[in-house]
């Protein structure tokens, strides 16, 4: 009563018949000799660039869009209506989610899909077709999105202490963080992941103006921890410098913020 699972994996477009032959040891049992046969249509497909597709939050935004285009991979006889679908909404959500792909250029013109960031995940992108030509009810997946992992920014602290007591300042932003410091001292904040890191992660925090602020160069996230890691920030020159985050290890690997 066992059940088995046979992969048919698609080489070029055609059809094929795929046949079961059961032969048994010794011969002669119940099965033995029993056949199916089973019709394969290999249908025509689209091309994706790229096929997987990285997205994170974006520093001082809700949502971090990345895209991706697709082609029809062999000529169209009609023009197409593609409808996208996310695999989890919650996760990355595409824009359009319908496309147009017309017959005279589906190999060569590019349709181009955008895909928000909305909280870390996994999602598989799926694609079906609508057509009076050969195209009609192709579905298929083909991009996978990876929504990474993301930073928590708090805990600003303004060094030298007033008679002892810090300058914390109390409604910093941790979406749009600005971290103050004074001539002559240093201040101090922590990143903290969202989300538990699979393995040690390396949290590279890039300055691009080094003559302004020296800014610590990395953090590590600990396996298995959310525990806040600190930066420290210290005065050079007045001036402006936009910090960038990149990880590097476990489920951060790739997270990122850009300056």
């Amino acid at each position: 009563n066992e059940t088995f699972v046979l992969t048919v994996t698609h080489l070029s477009r055609g059809s094929a018949t795929v046949r079961v032959l059961a032969t048994s040891d010794p011969p002669g049992s119940l099965y033995d000799g029993v056949s199916h046969d089973v019709h394969v249509t290999a249908m025509p497909g689209f091309v994706f660039s790229p096929p997987v597709l990285l997205v994170y939050s974006c520093f001082g935004h809700d949502t971090c869009v990345g895209s991706f285009s697709f082609s029809a991979d062999t000529s169209s006889l009609a023009d197409m209506t593609v409808t996208v679908t996310s695999s989890d909404d919650s996760i990355a959500s595409v824009s359009p989610s319908v496309l147009t792909v017309f017959a005279r250029n589906a190999t060569s013109a590019n349709a181009t899909v955008l895909v928000s960031y909305v909280r870390a995940g996994t999602a598989c992108l799926s694609f079906a077709v609508t057509s009076k030509g050969n195209y009609d009810s192709v579905y298929s997946g083909g991009v996978t999105v990876i929504a990474l992992p993301d930073f928590k920014v708090a805990d600003l602290i303004i060094t030298p202490t007033n008679n002892g007591v810090p300058h914390g300042i109390p409604d910093f932003s941790a979406s749009r963080p600005i971290a103050y410091v004074q001539a002559g001292s240093y201040s101090t904040f922590t990143i903290t992941p969202t989300e538990v890191p699979s393995a040690d992660a390396t949290i590279t925090i890039s300055n691009p103006y080094p003559h302004v602020a020296v800014v610590t160069a990395s953090i590590t996230f600990l396996r298995g921890s959310l525990a806040p890691q600190m930066v420290t920030v210290r005065h050079v020159t007045p001036g402006d410098a936009s910090l960038s985050l990149l990880g590097s290890g476990g489920n951060y690997e790739g997270a990122a913020w850009p300056n």
